[in-house]
């Protein structure tokens, strides 16, 4: 918590000497834009960048679940034969579900419900990418 100002001291000096006082102790230290001007698109000033940050560095969506977990598992669908391994597939395929049903029980207004990832026939499909790699 911040000190109070002295009543001796000017509010400028009071301030320059809480700002050196977080030099001294690092707090600007490694800070993300440090050095380098504040991201845009195109050289263009977004002024929502600090949001649209903030969503992709803590991976949140501002959409409804549904749209949500759709575009996670279209995404997955994707990738899903480079798994290492068929236990950490069949975890993964697990927590796509359960953000399905989680989604499902929500209000879904116009969309109608996401059907569940079948594991057997993304196992199979997994199975049968990894025999044709060399």
């Amino acid at each position: 918590m911040t000190k109070r100002k002295p009543l001796s001291m000017s509010p400028e000096s009071w301030a320059e000497q809480q700002i050196q006082d977080a030099q001294r102790r690092g707090d600007f230290d490694n800070l993300p834009y440090q050095g380098k001007p504040l991201p845009g698109v195109d050289g263009v000033y977004d002024e929502m960048w600090w949001l649209k940050d903030k969503l992709a560095r803590e991976k949140l969506g501002l959409g409804p679940a549904t749209i949500e977990a759709r575009r996670e598992t279209e995404a997955w669908l994707k990738t899903f034969e480079k798994v290492p391994s068929e236990p950490t597939l069949r975890k993964q395929i697990d927590a796509l579900n359960g953000k399905i049903r989680a989604a499902n029980q929500g209000d879904l207004g116009p969309l109608k419900p996401q059907a569940q990832l079948d594991p057997e026939a993304l196992v199979s499909a997994w199975r049968a990418a990894r025999a044709q790699r060399p």
